[in-house]
C-alpha cells in the first residue's frame, strides 16, 4: 500500500484472500486522517500487493529466525472432541498442547464446518488440521507483541471505533504521531497468513506527515485479521525486506523472530484485532 503518493494512481483489483480490504484500499497519506492523499485525491489499490511493483524479491529466501524467548503452548481442541484428528501435527514456534473441549483451549477447530474458534470469536473460515500449528502462531504473535517494544506502544486506531465489520462497510486505519519516523504496517489472518502493507518501494525512508492513514472496504473471506504497525526512528531497511519475504506466507511465527531479533533502540509497536462477517 501506498500512502505518501502525489499523484493518484489506480491499480488493478486482484482477488484477494484476506479477511479485510479483499476489494480494495483507499489511501493517502492525509494531513486530517480522511482517506485522501496531500493532494486530496483518493489513491485506490487492491489489498494484495503486487509482486511485480513492491516486492522483487526472491520468496524462496524466506527464512526468519526463531524467536530465543519462552513461548507458551497453545492448547488447541476440536469441537467434536475428534482430537485424532490432532495428532501428528508439528509445531510452528509455539508448542501445541492437544486438550479436551471442555478444559478450556485457546482455540478449538471445527472438523465439520473448517472453522477456528478463539474465545467463541470465528477468526478463520476453510481451515484444516496442516493450518492449526501457524493460527497457533499467530496466537504466539500477538501475545508476544507488547513485550517487543521497550518504547511503548504504538497507537493505532480505527474509524469508526469498532472492532466488528459486516461486509461491504469502510473503516479507516490510522497509525498517528509518526512524522519523521520509519514505519511498517502488515496484517496477520487468522490461520497465520501475512500480509506485508507498508512500506512500498517508492515510499520515503521516514515517514513525512503525521499519520499514516488508509481505507478500507470490508469483503469476502472473513474471520479475524491483526493489524500490526512498528515505527522507530532508526533505519528499518532490513526489518522491511525480510518481512516483504514472508507476504503471503502462513509465517506467523517468522514475523514473530524478526520482530523479536530487531534492535529496540526507539522501537514501538502497536496492533488492534478486527472481525469482519457477511
Amino acid at each position: 500500500m501506498r500512502f505518501a503518493m502525489r499523484l493518484p494512481r489506480v491499480y488493478p483489483l486482484i482477488p484477494a484472500a484476506l479477511g479485510i480490504g479483499a476489494l480494495y484500499l483507499v489511501v493517502g497519506a492525509p494531513l486530517s486522517g480522511t482517506g485522501m492523499n496531500r493532494d486530496g485525491a483518493i489513491v485506490t489499490r487492491s489489498i494484495r500487493t503486487d509482486q511485480h511493483i513492491d516486492l522483487p524479491l526472491d520468496p524462496t529466501h524466506a527464512d526468519a529466525p526463531k524467536p530465543v524467548g519462552s513461548i507458551a503452548p497453545v492448547r488447541i481442541a476440536t469441537r467434536e472432541g475428534a482430537n485424532d484428528a490432532l495428532k501428528g501435527l508439528t509445531a510452528g514456534i509455539a508448542p501445541l498442547d492437544v486438550v479436551a473441549f471442555g478444559q478450556r483451549p485457546d482455540l478449538v477447530w471445527d472438523q465439520a464446518s473448517r472453522t477456528l474458534t478463539e474465545r467463541d470469536d470465528v477468526i478463520a473460515y476453510e481451515v484444516t488440521a496442516e493450518d492449526l500449528p501457524a493460527a497457533a502462531d499467530r496466537l504466539a504473535l500477538t501475545r508476544g507483541l507488547a513485550a517487543l517494544a521497550p518504547q511503548g506502544e504504538q497507537a493505532v486506531r480505527l474509524q469508526p471505533d469498532i472492532r466488528a465489520f459486516k461486509a461491504g462497510q469502510r473503516l479507516t486505519v490510522q497509525v498517528p504521531d509518526v512524522l519523521g519516523r520509519t514505519a511498517i504496517v502488515f496484517v496477520v489472518s487468522g490461520d497465520g497468513t501475512l500480509q506485508f502493507l507498508y512500506p512500498g518501494r517508492t515510499d520515503p525512508a521516514t515517514v513525512p506527515t503525521a499519520d499514516l492513514s488508509f481505507a478500507v472496504d470490508v469483503s469476502a473471506p472473513y474471520g479475524a485479521d491483526q493489524i500490526v504497525a512498528l515505527t522507530a526512528t532508526g533505519d528499518s531497511g532490513d526489518l522491511v525486506t525480510a518481512l516483504r519475504r514472508l507476504d503471503r506466507r502462513k509465517a506467523a511465527g517468522g514475523a514473530l523472530g524478526l520482530i523479536e531479533a530487531a534492535p529496540k533502540g526507539s522501537l514501538k509497536l502497536g496492533s488492534v484485532r478486527i472481525l469482519t462477517q457477511p
